[in-house]
């Protein structure tokens, strides 16, 4: 009976998401700039089919992104009826946003238990960070979303030593860089702590690693470089006249271009030069435009205080992890306000 009722109470709660996802759908419409990132992939796609043969025209600052996903979600939307053409796009990124969102699921059931994973799932699909740009954002929830399974897949490359199972993680790593940098090649910037973690716990913590040989640690690591450069580069005609040394010509290109994206936006009541953004700018934004969502996570933390005493008594690892975690959180902010990024899209980074 209890079996039932918990299969009752998931039908329940995923037909009711997925109603109100629907909705969500049909009524946001396209954000400001997803037509260009549609137009973009519509083009490469027939470059591609036509093997080179059809010109490509570049559309604003598109040059620079490899348009992976762009090209990829194009496709699949060719298979929508045209009547819901751009509904497609939609639940293309509806899928991928929440295939992230499941990867991060198992990241926190890996550090903190299946209870602890299950209340963050639920408690960050319907974060206005999140759910909010589900539908609507081709760029930022698929950089999350490579993320997430990155820090996954090697979370399970440390922690197993079975060579067919690390080949397996390997060629998943890749195809997640490969997903990333395929949209920005600046997404590898967002992996720095992931790196930390990772020089961390092998050179110092060792709390997942298992036994692994730095002959094949280098193989793994070419294999994912291999993998992840070849999706980059697939569906980027600025580079296919040289595979080798265009990519990172129109890279730098690309950092020496300050007419990128909006050059003046508004902030706490006045406009602002983006080149210039404050340093404030993301704690601002996250604490002052989604108190509701940050008091209510409070109230789940103290509902459910006794489970994380609980787990805290029972893990050794639970303040190491807890400090992955803070690091993983933190140090993006962080490198933001050092670096002086340029930011007008409220704390979707």
């Amino acid at each position: 009976m209890k079996i039932i009722n918990k299969i009752n109470q998931k039908f329940l709660f995923t037909s009711s998401f997925l109603v109100f996802s629907l909705y969500c759908l049909y009524t946001l419409g396209l954000s400001y700039d997803q037509v260009f990132h549609i137009e973009n992939g519509e083009r490469r796609l027939r470059y591609l089919f036509s093997l080179g043969l059809n010109d490509y025209y570049d559309i604003l600052h598109l040059r620079y992104y490899p348009g992976l996903y762009d090209t990829l979600s194009a496709l699949i939307s060719s298979v929508f009826p045209r009547k819901y053409y751009y509904e497609g796009y939609s639940i293309i990124n509806f899928i991928f946003g929440i295939a992230g969102l499941f990867g991060l699921k198992k990241v926190v059931k890996f550090f903190f238990g299946n209870n602890v994973s299950k209340y963050f799932f639920i408690i960050t699909l319907f974060s206005p960070l999140f759910f909010g740009h589900l539908f609507i954002n081709p760029k930022d929830t698929i950089i999350a979303t490579a993320n997430f399974w990155i820090i996954y897949y090697l979370i399970k490359y440390l922690n197993n030593n079975n060579d067919i199972s690390r080949k397996n993680a390997v060629i998943k790593i890749g195809f997640f860089l490969g997903l990333g940098v395929g949209v920005r090649i600046l997404f590898l910037g967002t992996l720095i702590p992931i790196i930390i973690f990772f020089l961390f716990e092998v050179f110092l913590k060792k709390r997942i690693l298992n036994k692994i040989t730095i002959k094949n640690f280098c193989l793994d690591f070419l294999t994912i470089l291999l993998i992840a450069y070849l999706l980059m580069i697939i569906c980027w005609p600025n580079v296919h006249s040289n595979v080798f040394l265009k990519p990172f010509t129109l890279f730098y290109s690309s950092l020496l271009d300050i007419s990128q994206g909006v050059q003046v936006s508004y902030f706490v009541g006045k406009f602002y030069n983006t080149a210039n953004t404050p340093w404030y700018y993301l704690l601002v934004n996250f604490f002052y435009k989604i108190p509701v969502y940050i008091i209510i996570s409070f109230f789940f933390y103290f509902i459910f205080f006794k489970q994380i005493y609980n787990f805290f008594l029972s893990n050794t690892n639970f303040f190491y992890f807890s400090k992955i975690c803070f690091l993983l959180l933190v140090l993006p902010i962080l490198i933001s306000i050092f670096f002086q990024l340029k930011i007008h899209d409220g704390v979707r980074y």
